[in-house]
């Protein structure tokens, strides 16, 4: 998938530049929390990192067992992406505006795919903003969700945009608007963003790097200096812009400010769904 892609193209950067193997190991389960279990509790000395993406946040709300995220330090935010609000192509909504008044003119008739993360996020906080019901259905991910929107057996999902993209182009499922902070960027340029209609509405699919908490600061910024000049790489830009994705790079801070803004955005909306950790 897209963490999977990222992290080699970057592994094959950062490798002859620091003069060692980058070794990338997948530690699949319980939505990450096995590999982030591995690195909390791995040696502090900069040998382990942690491919840290957006379920290091939400897991917490919704398993008891998820790791604490402050057993782990960030190092840098990789990438950025925005997620794309789709729809079938018989549903009769074209905007967010027009979704809005179907999901309160007749609360529980309009439906939109549950896939997990933050394809489900997404289906959450249109319902939170709407303040009416809507019929939430599970999909076990998002390829089956999107097979299911092509079909027009549901109307509404979240999707990243580099696995959509094939199907919109084709017409065979309709974008509406996208999930980052304004219109004007990645994916889709010409869309509107979601939060031109609702207030802070942003969703974005990103990869950053964390360690164990304990690794010492001035090494923790010696591993940051490496990824950036990675990031500044254009070969490495454009292929993270093939797959609808921008480079971020920058301070430790900037990662660690994109946790607690997700955390708190997230948690409201979710505390207000009734999502209760199991």
């Amino acid at each position: 998938g897209s963490s999977d892609n990222a992290v080699r193209v970057v592994a094959d950067r950062l490798s002859p530049q620091i003069g060692q193997p980058v070794v990338v190991i997948n530690r699949p389960g319980a939505n990450g929390d096995i590999a982030a279990e591995a690195v909390a509790s791995s040696a502090p000395d900069g040998h382990t990192l942690f491919l840290t993406v957006p379920s290091l946040v939400t897991n917490q709300f919704y398993f008891k067992s998820s790791i604490d995220p402050a057993r782990l330090a960030s190092v840098v935010q990789m990438t950025a992406g925005a997620y794309l609000l789709l729809s079938s192509a018989k549903f009769t909504g074209r905007s967010v505006g027009e979704i809005m008044q179907m999901i309160r003119a007749k609360p529980g008739s309009v439906t939109c795919a549950m896939t997990g993360g933050q394809g489900s996020i997404g289906c959450e906080m249109l319902k939170y903003h709407a303040k009416a019901d809507m019929l939430l259905v599970p999909y076990k991910g998002s390829a089956p969700a999107l097979t299911a929107a092509m079909a027009g057996e549901i109307d509404l999902m979240f999707n990243f945009s580099n696995t959509a993209d094939a199907q919109v182009r084709s017409g065979r499922v309709r974008a509406i608007a996208t999930t980052a902070a304004r219109r004007g960027g990645m994916p889709l340029p010409e869309l509107p963003a979601m939060a031109e209609s609702l207030q802070d509405f942003e969703i974005l699919g990103w990869h950053g790097v964390s360690v164990a908490r304990a690794t010492p600061r001035e090494l923790i910024l010696r591993i940051n200096r490496e990824f950036n000049v990675v990031l500044a790489n254009a070969d490495v830009r454009a292929k993270f812009a093939d797959g609808g994705l921008e480079a971020v790079g920058g301070a430790p801070e900037i990662m660690e400010a994109r946790l607690r803004a997700e955390y708190n955005r997230y948690g409201a909306v979710l505390k207000a769904a009734g999502v209760v950790p199991q």
